[in-house]
């Protein structure tokens, strides 16, 4: 994989088969795909299959719908944006494309960061320049983490955690999506640019977790155990009770395994970058 825009779904660097399927009737919406251009038949490109043949693909800043209706798409970073440079709560872009018989409509899950056929002189693909549909990682680039640590000043004594933290809209947005596991003293640090009262959800996380609420002294002023994973359309919110400039998500239940309360002091330590 080369570069960022299939992310997170694949990283700069990672390498997988590819199935080659010779009969058209077989791919399907959702598929990811790796085709050249005519243009540029010896430069593959990968991306996800949206629109089929015969069908209407709208582009709006909300995201994408197909004869109408609105697309759900599980794989993408919450509140991605289909139209780079457009807010998605803004609803006056709209961009139509009829995919014509024996082509496809196809766009890279990240959306800002993507070549695709919003891009391509000919924005459809013909199924004769695909070559196969992703079949699995052989191998994945391992992303470099820049650990830091938070310590929190317990009655019992001090607790440290091996923290990422995510301090840009970006990061904070994606959070701790996606990940299958997370090891005991391990977690996440958010960093807001000022003290309010903030909201966390767990739109597509698949671990359970607790999430400690920071105010801009540096003390827990609410926290929230074992918040759920959640993959629905509409998932429930965990709100500060109090103003925080910082969150720390970790493991469900380890405020309990370690003794964490309201009123101990939070510690942060930035690791070298």
């Amino acid at each position: 994989m080369d570069g960022p825009s299939m992310e997170p779904t694949l990283h700069n660097g990672d390498v997988f088969l590819v199935e080659p399927v010779w009969n058209a009737d077989e791919y399907d919406r959702g598929d990811v795909v790796v085709f050249s251009l005519e243009d540029d038949p010896d430069y593959f490109y990968v991306k996800r299959i949206i629109g089929l043949p015969g069908e209407e693909i709208q582009i709006r800043s909300n995201g994408v719908y197909v004869n109408d209706e609105f697309l759900k798409e599980p794989y993408l970073v919450a509140d991605t944006t289909s139209v780079p440079g457009v807010s998605r709560y803004v609803d006056d872009f709209s961009q139509t494309y009829n995919v014509p018989a024996g082509t496809f409509f196809v766009l890279g899950d990240n959306r800002e960061q993507s070549l695709d056929s919003r891009h391509f002189e000919n924005p459809y693909i013909p199924v004769n320049r695909v070559r196969g549909k992703y079949a699995v990682n052989v191998f994945e680039e391992e992303q470099p983490v820049n650990w830091s640590t938070v310590v929190i000043h317990t009655d019992d004594g001090p607790v440290p955690f091996n923290v990422e933290v995510a301090e840009t809209q970006d990061q904070r947005m994606q959070g701790l999506m996606f990940r299958e596991s997370l090891d005991r003293g391990y977690g996440m640090y958010f960093i807001f640019d000022e003290e309010a009262v903030v909201a966390f959800w767990m739109k597509n996380t698949l671990i359970p977790l607790d999430m400690i609420f920071v105010d801009d002294q540096g003390y827990i002023v609410h926290i929230v155990k074992r918040a759920q994973p959640c993959k629905r359309e509409r998932c429930l919110t965990y709100p500060s009770k109090f103003p925080a400039k910082y969150v720390l998500e970790i493991g469900s239940l380890e405020t309990n395994h370690f003794g964490i309360e309201i009123g101990d002091r939070v510690e942060f330590i930035r690791g070298n970058s």
